[in-house]
């Protein structure tokens, strides 16, 4: 998904998300990420396989400002 990002002092303003790639087929299995794609060798096309998904919304959290919050640890 890709969407534009219009940052100001005060805030950020998300506009509408649109798919670039459908591919829902990643996780982790025994603590090691599985890739299920790749990319050509010129870098031009991406190479994916891709399982059955639920369809739907996912929920997104956006966290800004998260590296203040370190510091006052």
């Amino acid at each position: 998904m890709a969407v534009s990002v219009d940052e100001k002092p005060d805030s950020i303003s998300l506009g509408t998300p649109h798919t670039i790639l459908s591919a829902a087929s990643y996780g982790a299995v025994n603590g090691e990420s599985l890739n299920f794609f790749d990319v050509t060798a010129n870098g031009q096309r991406f190479l994916m396989t891709e399982a059955n998904s639920p369809k739907g919304s996912i929920p997104l959290t956006l966290v800004t400002n998260w590296d203040a919050e370190l510091k006052k640890r």
